[in-house]
C-alpha cells in the first residue's frame, strides 16, 4: 500500500478526500511519503518526500487540472528518479509493486513537513540559479531533473550528516538482501 500523506494544500488544490491514518503505515519496504505543493517563480511543483531517508522528488505540473492520478504519477517519476541514481530496475520495479492500492491521508509529522520546507527553499533557488546560469536555454524538466540530484545530495543532519540519495540506495539493498 502506497500511503500518501498530503497537506492541507495538496488536498485543496487537487481536491483529495483525506483517509485516516492507517493502522499499519510502515508496510512497504520504504514506508510512507509525504506531499506537499509549491508555486516556484510561474512553476508548479508537486514535492514528495520520503519519511525515513528524507529523499525528495521534486515533479513539475504545467497545470493542477491535469493530475488525474496522483499516485501514478509519482510512481513513475520515482522510476526514473532512482534510475537515474543508478539503483537497479529489477530491483525498484519490485518495491514499486508494493505502492497498490494508493491511500491519501493527513500529515503527521511536523519534523518531514519541516525538512520539506528546507527543500522547497533549496528548489526554489536552484531553479533560480539554473535559470541563471543557463539564460533559461535549458528546458524546466532538464532543469528539474539536475537540482533534484543536488537535493538529494544535501548532507542532513537526520542522517547523521549523511544524503537521502545514499540513504535510499542503502535502505533498497538492505531488503534486496
Amino acid at each position: 500500500m502506497l500511503v500518501l500523506q498530503c497537506t492541507r494544500k495538496v488536498a485543496k488544490h487537487f481536491k483529495i478526500k483525506l483517509e485516516p491514518l492507517p493502522e499499519n503505515l510502515y508496510q512497504t519496504h520504504l514506508g510512507v511519503w509525504y506531499v506537499n505543493y509549491a508555486k516556484i517563480l510561474r512553476y508548479k511543483f508537486l514535492i514528495f518526500m520520503n519519511d525515513p531517508t528524507l529523499y525528495s522528488l521534486p515533479v513539475y505540473i504545467r497545470k493542477v487540472s491535469d493530475v488525474k492520478d496522483m499516485g501514478e504519477l509519482f510512481k513513475q517519476n520515482l522510476l526514473y528518479a532512482l534510475l537515474d541514481e543508478g539503483i537497479d530496475e529489477r530491483l525498484i520495479r519490485a518495491k514499486l509493486r508494493e505502492y497498490d492500492p494508493v491511500v491519501y491521508t493527513k500529515t503527521s509529522s511536523r519534523r518531514i513537513l519541516g525538512h520539506m520546507n528546507d527543500i522547497i527553499l533549496n528548489l526554489e533557488s536552484y531553479i533560480e540559479l539554473e535559470i541563471y546560469m543557463t539564460q533559461g536555454y535549458m528546458d524546466i524538466l532538464q532543469i528539474v531533473q539536475h537540482v533534484q540530484k543536488k537535493l538529494n545530495r544535501i548532507p542532513q543532519r537526520a542522517l547523521n550528516w549523511g544524503c537521502a540519495a545514499d540513504a535510499i540506495k542503502e535502505s533498497l539493498e538492505k531488503s534486496e538482501s
